[in-house]
């Protein structure tokens, strides 16, 4: 189920002209936001976002990328233990000029997209 899931997923964008990346699971430094703690990992930091290395990416001329990811946050729930409810809001796909947005299915595994 897990792979025609993600079989599916990659369909879907392929078919919208978007391109696959894989972007760094560390990174030397982070950018410090006040709700996202990061994970140590030897000297670096585990990612907690694609989004910056896509952004660079797309400022270094890529169109349609996505990127399907796991993220690590220090102390951040699972979308099943959302004291909202329903998963809160970060199941909604947002692509967009400059934008991104990710959909978090079961797996903890997050679609990023972004468009230039």
């Amino acid at each position: 189920m897990r792979a025609a899931f993600f079989r599916c997923i990659r369909s879907f964008f392929y078919d919208q002209g978007f391109l696959e990346v894989d972007t760094p699971l560390r990174q030397p430094v982070y950018l410090p936001e006040s709700n996202i703690v990061p994970i140590a990992s030897e000297g670096q930091y585990l990612q907690t976002s694609p989004e910056l290395c896509m952004k660079r990416l797309l400022a270094q001329g890529c169109d349609k990328i996505f990127q399907l990811s796991h993220c690590f946050r220090k102390g951040e729930l699972g979308w099943r233990d959302d004291p909202g409810g329903a998963g809160g809001g970060d199941r909604a796909v947002t692509p967009g000029t400059g934008g991104s947005g990710m959909i978090a299915p079961p797996t903890s595994t997050r679609v990023w997209l972004a468009a230039g």
